[in-house]
Formats: structure tokens, C-alpha cells, sequence
């Protein structure tokens, strides 16, 4: 509800005072595209949080966990990833009504990561 005050209120303001146009939120498309999934699998990892991202019937699931003292309060969750390009993916945590993108991508030097908001988590194990 919050971040869709915001985007409104945001959207209104900078269009009327700046002349400046706010992209919409980004939706997953009616048919996504067909990509490999199974190159994301694996389990993610930052301090304060631990993501594993596992195929289930043809669709890439990620669990969120965290780590720290914030678990107490903030149960793990699943939420489906459902492609818009090979490496750019949007879900919907259930506590939510919009949508984040989850951005895979891989550093020159070879290690794996997945960017969820403005964080980058690097990948440390293939296995989920």
C-alpha cells in the first residue's frame, strides 16, 4: 500500500512540477518468455539474508530467509519468479500487491549474483 501511495503521489508531483514522466511498475508480461531457469538455481547469500532458488514444475522459486536478528519478526517466504528477459525477473512476495524485479547476472572474474532491490547478493553454492 505504501510503495503505491508513493508511486501515485511521486508520479503526480514530479510530472506537474518537473515535467518529468515516472515509469509505470513493472507487471510480468501475459506470456512470458521461454528461458533457461535452471542457470539461476542455487543459493544466494549476503549477511542478514539467504535466498535459494529452485525449480518446481517448470517454474523458478525463490526462498527468502533471514539470517539475523529480524527472523523473529520476518517469517521466510516463496515467491515465484516469472521471467521478462534470461536474466530479469519479477515476483511478488505474498505480504505484497506490487511486483520487484530480481536481476541474475554474472561479474567478469566469473561469480554469480542476483540483485533484488538495491542489493546485490552473490551466489555461493549451485545446489538449492
Amino acid at each position: 500500500m505504501t510503495a503505491a501511495l508513493y508511486q501515485d503521489v511521486f508520479a503526480e508531483l514530479l510530472g506537474e512540477l518537473c515535467d518529468l514522466v515516472v515509469p509505470v511498475p513493472l507487471e510480468p508480461p501475459p506470456n512470458p518468455p521461454r528461458v533457461d531457469l535452471d542457470r539461476h538455481v542455487g543459493v544466494y547469500e549476503r549477511v542478514g539474508t539467504r535466498m535459494e532458488a529452485r525449480l518446481y514444475q517448470g517454474k523458478l522459486i525463490l526462498h527468502v530467509a533471514r539470517t539475523d536478528a529480524l527472523a523473529e519478526v520476518m517469517p521466510p517466504f516463496d515467491m515465484e519468479l516469472i521471467p521478462l528477459t534470461d536474466t530479469l525477473l519479477l515476483g511478488r512476495p505474498p505480504f505484497s500487491t506490487r511486483w520487484r524485479s530480481v536481476m541474475f547476472y554474472t561479474l567478469p572474474d566469473g561469480s554469480s549474483y542476483l540483485h533484488d532491490g538495491a542489493r546485490a547478493t552473490p551466489k555461493v553454492s549451485d545446489e538449492s
